[in-house]
């Protein structure tokens, strides 16, 4: 699992950030993919480091991954949404596999 990790979070990590959306409906959504963007990939590393790290369940990407999907987006800057949709569907894969790490590394150790 670790191996799967590393390679998803080397691939994130050439991934381009989204640039600042044209229209302020989006940018919510935006900032707070700025702060999620910082602390998934943060505790992806230091998984993958073997590092303790404080992983807040209550912190959640897929609440924004929802908001980006549900029709409450009114935006007319498609290629803004898209772009954010597309790099936040990566984020949440990198959490899905951050997420079966710890799980598994938690019960191997119980």
């Amino acid at each position: 699992m670790k191996n799967l990790l590393e390679k998803k979070y080397i691939e994130f990590g050439r991934l381009d950030f989204p640039s600042p959306p044209d229209d302020d409906d989006l940018d919510d959504v935006y900032s707070e993919l700025i702060e999620l963007d910082g602390y998934y990939a943060g505790i992806a590393n230091a998984a993958i480091s073997g590092k303790k790290s404080e992983y807040d369940q209550g912190v959640s990407i897929f609440s924004l991954q929802d908001s980006l999907n549900s029709s409450r987006v009114l935006s007319n800057d498609k290629t803004s949404i898209f772009k954010l949709r597309t790099y936040v569907k990566e984020l949440c894969e990198l959490v899905r596999l951050t997420n079966l790490f710890y799980s598994e590394k938690s019960s191997k150790v119980s």
